[in-house]
């Protein structure tokens, strides 16, 4: 498990014993408001409100030097093959390359922060949610909108897709858990 903290830190544990395996990963400025590991699990990227962090998973050496520049970074994702990550930042979608930092892509996602973001597994489509009260879709080659955007009763705090594909689950301030037919 990968844990980010308001201290500044990301640290890796055990799920079986609970001690830290790694860790603590220092050099963020600002508490690290998400964590999440690569898909082969060699590397933890972390977002700050200003900058996203690539680790080594076992080193907690930093992988390249920190992507700045990134305001209001909340939420991150890993595209399946592992080049490339794609954040919430403000209320832009972010894409950056996992070898160089460089931005790839952005576009104006929603009126108000992306708190989640989520990539599908087979890596077709993004789906963001944010304090506007809306989850919206996007395909992840065009970066276009698919469909219109899903209306929430409140913020948007956490967006997944479903391992088959078929679902998009959205929970917000509303304290409802809503499931969307993709």
């Amino acid at each position: 498990i990968a844990s980010g903290s308001d201290d500044c830190s990301v640290s890796v544990w055990s799920t079986s014993t609970g001690e830290r395996l790694a860790g603590p990963f220092v050099g963020h400025s600002l508490g690290v408001r998400f964590v999440a590991f690569s898909p082969g699990g060699e590397q933890v990227a972390s977002c700050d409100w200003h900058n996203i962090h690539i680790w080594d998973s076992y080193s907690a050496e930093l992988a390249i030097p920190p992507i700045a520049g990134t305001e209001y970074a909340f939420s991150l994702v890993w595209t399946p093959d592992g080049k490339e990550i794609v954040a919430g930042c403000g209320g832009n979608i972010r894409v950056f390359s996992v070898s160089t930092g460089a931005q790839l892509a952005q576009w104006s996602a929603h009126t108000k922060t992306i708190r989640s973001i989520a990539i599908s597994r087979d890596g077709r489509y993004i789906t963001s949610g944010s304090l506007d009260s809306t989850v919206k879709l996007w395909d992840a080659v065009s970066h276009r909108q698919i469909g219109p955007p899903l209306e929430h009763g409140g913020a948007v705090f956490s967006v997944a897709i479903s391992s088959d594909v078929e679902y998009i689950a959205s929970a917000g301030g509303d304290g409802v858990v809503r499931l969307w037919s993709l």
